[in-house]
């Protein structure tokens, strides 16, 4: 079985990243699945889905090293984030190499 907290982390962190922009906001999903979307709330995440009697809540962050989706249901948390290309290939061009690089000439 889906777990829908989780896959909906990653569908808002895909539409978070695509999107232009870098506003942070809070959705807040309540039992009957309806949304409330939060711009600028500074309340704690777990507080804000309480006082919204929320279901699930997500915050999306964004900042210089990429994208955060800070979500709760229950006593679950979580967070998934993304980081810019340009981070990936500095840590990946950095790396020491994993591998043996040899010529073999044609005789």
């Amino acid at each position: 079985m889906a777990d829908t907290f989780l896959n909906d982390a990653g569908s808002i962190l895909g539409t978070a990243e695509s999107a232009d922009g870098g506003t942070d906001y809070t959705l807040l999903i309540g039992d009957d699945g309806g949304l409330t979307m939060v711009a600028g709330s500074d309340w704690p995440l777990e507080r804000l889905a309480a006082e919204r009697s929320a279901r699930r809540a997500y915050r999306v962050s964004h900042g210089a090293l990429g994208v955060t989706v800070d979500g709760v249901e229950g006593r679950r948390s979580l967070r998934v984030g993304s980081e810019p290309g340009s981070a990936v290939a500095r840590r990946l061009l950095s790396a020491p190499a994993l591998y043996v690089l040899a010529a073999f000439g044609r005789s």
